[in-house]
């Protein structure tokens, strides 16, 4: 590991921060940064999942077989009915990207400058979020098609056993195979997600440059020779992760589930939000000078990095 970067004072670094922020509490501030966190995280943490109907359940296999037979029948519908569903999803989806996009930059600025502002830092970031969208839109877009690819493939080699309404070797072949080609394409752009909103991020706040640039900058001043700096660091990115999602856990069953509702939630968990994002910032900047983002006490004024539009 390079001499003085740390993955664990960061860790205090980030819990001072937050408490000089956040405390003595301030209604109006809490509500602002809360409604610049909660954009920021807009459209994350959510899950969705769907279940097969269970074959050994009441009725058996043969409960798949109308189902099937159903579909076959009135494919074209249903092709219509999903395609309409992808569009709209993909539209909602890149409204909520563009909007988290310049949000995380915005959410960057009111750590960094402890401030809760949000009409001048949304002009302010508009170009460098423009970018930042574009980039999360391509890298969602080829996720989306990993995914269908890999459930196109699934149902291509189970189609025999749905239509017979079993489940049996077919349908775990399928499933194996379209598994190890969403891991084949989603493993890369999981890396590459991460380090955007890690990395590139804070170098596009603080060298006010595109998603290229940026990122090449990332590479070459904190990626290049730190593999096991960069390693430890996700790794006990994971930790805080379990430990903030318990205690996200606790709050929400204290305040019977507010903490669960868009924004109110933000609100309720701005100091979890900020300590998240002030780990991170508080991390790169041991990679030197140039990655410097807080006011030292011996500065008397800041330096964003960059003149403000």
């Amino acid at each position: 590991m390079p001499s003085g970067v740390s993955v664990t004072e960061p860790v205090s670094a980030a819990i001072a921060h937050t408490r000089r922020m956040l405390f003595p509490f301030d209604a109006a501030k809490w509500l602002t940064l809360g409604f610049v966190a909660w954009l920021a995280h807009w459209g994350e943490g959510g899950a969705s999942s769907f279940q097969l109907p269970d074959p050994g359940g009441k009725g058996g296999g043969s409960g798949l077989g109308p189902a099937v037979e159903w579909v076959r029948d009135h494919l074209s519908t249903v092709m219509l009915v999903g395609l309409f569903a992808l569009l709209v999803g993909i539209g909602v989806g890149a409204l909520v990207t563009w909007v988290s996009s310049r949000a995380k930059l915005m959410f960057v600025h009111a750590i960094v400058r402890d401030e809760a502002r949000v009409e001048e830092p949304w002009r302010r970031f508009r170009e460098r979020g423009k970018d930042l969208f574009l980039a999360r839109l391509v890298l969602g877009l080829i996720g989306l098609g990993f995914l269908l690819a890999g459930a196109g493939v699934m149902l291509v080699l189970a189609w025999p056993e749905l239509e017979r309404g079993t489940i049996g070797r077919g349908f775990a072949i399928a499933a194996i195979a379209g598994t190890s080609l969403l891991l084949v394409g989603m493993l890369p752009l999981a890396v590459v997600n991460a380090l955007i909103e890690d990395f590139v991020v804070v170098a596009m706040y603080k060298f006010d440059e595109p998603v290229r640039p940026a990122f090449r900058r990332v590479r070459a001043g904190i990626l290049r020779g730190n593999l096991g700096p960069i390693v430890l660091f996700y790794l006990m990115r994971f930790v805080i992760g379990i430990v903030l999602a318990l205690i996200t856990g606790v709050l929400t069953c204290l305040t019977c589930c507010f903490a669960a509702l868009p924004y109110i939630g933000s609100v309720i968990l701005l100091p979890v939000l900020v300590f998240d994002r002030a780990y991170v910032l508080f991390f790169v900047e041991q990679f030197g000078d140039e990655w410097r983002l807080f006011p030292r006490p011996e500065t008397s004024a800041f330096d964003p990095g960059f003149a403000p539009p």
